[in-house]
């Protein structure tokens, strides 16, 4: 089991966990903001239902892996692989 601390992923110069802001803050925020939310969940929820996913081979997420949580993140290579229902 991957276990991830998410102190770990932060950049040095980010100084603020609100620095990442992709919905806006206070009482102007994104409407959609509750729904994008729920249907991300949804679909990671049928996702791993379905899937077994592991990293493709020669992918190594430890060399390879950067900050993908930007609006043009980098590739990741996954396997999607079908669960025995």
């Amino acid at each position: 089991m991957v276990q991830l601390a998410l102190n770990e992923w932060a950049h040095p110069r980010v100084l603020t966990e609100r620095a990442f802001t992709p919905f806006s803050v206070g009482p102007r925020q994104c409407t959609g903001k509750t729904l994008a939310y729920a249907e991300l969940r949804h679909v990671a929820t049928i996702l791993l239902r379905h899937y077994d996913i592991e990293f493709a081979d020669g992918y190594d997420p430890e060399t390879i892996m950067k900050d993908q949580v930007t609006a043009q993140p980098g590739k990741v290579m996954c396997v999607f692989k079908p669960r025995e229902q």
